[in-house]
């Protein structure tokens, strides 16, 4: 694992770890080997307590991935 990626992973597991709301959030990070053509690969679903509960965003690399989702959880925070 790369450093950016390792970075956005532990920036992510703050973030999930010091969450507010009634219960602990989840998160996956995951990679769609089939997907071909430059398409975003990598995904990251969050669930916590947050306005619709849950979404997945997709990225290139799991580091823009993971950037992403922190960005979209703290918008949604209620």
């Amino acid at each position: 694992m790369d450093d950016d990626t390792a970075q956005a992973l532990q920036e992510m597991v703050d973030l999930a770890e010091g969450f507010p709301g009634q219960f602990t959030p989840e998160f996956e990070l995951g990679y769609w080997a089939g997907v071909r053509n430059g398409a975003e690969r990598w995904y990251v679903r969050f669930e916590g307590d947050i306005r619709d509960n849950e979404f997945t965003v997709l990225a290139r690399s799991a580091a823009e991935a993971l950037r992403m989702a922190a960005r979209e959880a703290r918008t949604r925070i209620p």
